[in-house]
């Protein structure tokens, strides 16, 4: 009788926790957003990204390339247009914006860095 009533009371159990195991979480109610969603890159290991896509600064996070972060995680976005990167007003250290989270550069005094999807290097401070 003791054996009967320990598989009664292990079956109501266990079909309780089952059906409360499969309700929506907040998570699966509230995908995660496009940043959410994007691939880290950069930072101090200098984690590339996928080909055809370059790492652009995250605007989420308080390091800024631009202000001697350099060693500044990223995000990966979709690779820009080529012809977008024809500024002749900029000198590149590197087009490839993946290595440009390695690079450590200084511009010469009137000019400042810049990072984005083109590449790095120096431009005319504005």
């Amino acid at each position: 009788m003791v054996i009967r009533l320990m598989s009664c009371g292990v079956l109501i159990a266990g079909a309780v926790l089952f059906g409360t195991g499969c309700r929506n979480t907040a998570e699966a109610q509230n995908p995660p957003t496009n940043q959410e969603k994007a691939r880290f890159c950069g930072g101090i290991a200098a984690i590339p990204c996928p080909e055809g896509y370059v790492c652009v600064d995250d605007p989420s996070d308080d390091c800024d390339p631009n202000n001697g972060g350099a060693d500044c995680g990223g995000l990966c976005q979709k690779a820009p247009d080529k012809g977008a990167c024809d500024q002749p007003e900029r000198s590149y250290v590197s087009r490839d914006p993946n290595r440009c989270a390695a690079i450590r550069f200084v511009c010469d005094p009137n000019k400042v860095p810049f990072f984005d999807d083109c590449g790095c290097g120096c431009e005319p401070a504005k």
